[in-house]
């Protein structure tokens, strides 16, 4: 994984040059294979690779990394099988919501909320959500975007999600 910097001169735009910073496992990243990418308001960039989800932290540089949340089925009820496991892994798109530093992760069954306490939300195919698989998501992706909007494209359309309205299809 590389991030090219725009680094400008004295504080002119137009002077200045592209820095490069490079992410492997030579550096502390737990995987080279980097498959979907959002970066924070605050520079922290969160990935999904063949090894879990990860995110390296812009203030001091150390990777965190999960490669399976295993859910309390008592509080929590199963979002992507029985077992109450969240492999990672298997997330076909990430996005996140840089004004409440929410993650939501993607995944064919499951569209997966993950707030900056650490408390999961989990809306299901066939339950929350249409009976059709899911193949990304999007957080505001507009700027006239309500805050907290979401998206999820699936196989049968768009469906847009917010608080007070939840779940609407666009087919």
């Amino acid at each position: 994984l590389t991030r090219w910097t725009w680094d400008p001169v004295g504080g002119e735009e137009a002077l200045g040059a592209y820095t490069r910073a490079r992410f492997t496992t030579a550096e502390g990243a737990p995987s080279n294979r980097a498959r979907h990418l959002a970066l924070s308001a605050e520079g922290d960039l969160w990935l999904i690779s063949d090894r879990g989800l990860s995110t390296r932290f812009a203030s001091s540089g150390v990777w965190s990394h999960e490669e399976v949340r295993r859910l309390d089925l008592n509080l929590t009820p199963a979002c992507l099988g029985a077992d109450g496991l969240i492999p990672w892994a298997a997330a076909v798109d990430l996005d996140l919501d840089r004004e409440s530093g929410e993650v939501y992760v993607a995944f064919e069954g499951a569209v997966v909320r993950l707030s900056p306490s650490g408390a999961l939300r989990c809306w299901r195919r066939g339950a929350e959500l249409p009976n059709h698989a899911i193949r990304s998501v999007s957080v505001n992706p507009h700027p006239g975007a309500r805050q907290g909007e979401l998206w999820a494209g699936t196989d049968g359309g768009a469906y847009r999600y917010n608080e007070a309205l939840g779940w609407q299809g666009f087919t």
